[in-house]
């Protein structure tokens, strides 16, 4: 094996500056689309709130899968390749976390979805375009992986043979 190449992957501090500034670039798209989110929803179509107005309800939607689905994810799934010398325990902390985070923002960005139909007059219906079919079903099987992933990796009484040999179907359903 060459110096400086794992897996025939440059791990050199060259190769590992460029994948920082790589990182930190693939971080201004989604910012830069919560931003405009923001800007959106927040001053020309009436806000954040809850309460009476289901239109206001509704725009915490795109807000909150943005942030869950794109963002903390994206996040989690670069974490591993961010830190190389952090401790394993505490790159696993942080990805968890992130995805825990991720899930929740996006469970949150699904209940206001249900709400703004439940309080609009007449209710609509739910669950009735394409869109909402494929989000429902990626959230769920996110939220499925995640258990998994969970009870193999951070669950203790697994054994290493089990989790090596979930490791390569988590990292490919990951992404």
């Amino acid at each position: 094996m060459d110096k400086g190449k794992l897996n025939g992957k440059d791990t050199s501090e060259n190769g590992r500056r460029w994948y920082y500034y790589l990182a930190l670039f693939a971080q201004i798209p989604a910012l830069v689309a919560i931003v405009l989110i923001l800007i959106l929803f927040g001053k020309y179509r009436g806000g954040f709130g809850r309460g009476s107005n289901p239109d206001s309800l509704f725009n915490f939607h795109p807000l909150c899968m943005t942030l869950g689905m794109v963002f903390f994810y994206g996040d989690a799934i670069l974490v591993y390749r961010l830190f190389p010398n952090t401790s394993k325990f505490a790159i696993k902390m942080i990805h968890g976390l992130l995805l825990i985070l991720s899930l929740i923002l996006s469970s949150i960005g699904l209940s206001t979805v249900f709400e703004n139909h439940a309080q609009s007059k007449p209710p609509k219906p739910d669950l009735y375009s394409l869109h909402s079919w494929i989000g429902i079903t990626a959230v769920s099987l996110f939220g499925l992986q995640w258990v998994c992933g969970f009870l193999t990796f951070l669950f203790p009484q697994l054994s290493e043979r089990v989790r090596q040999a979930y490791m390569p179907r988590y990292i490919r359903n990951e992404i």
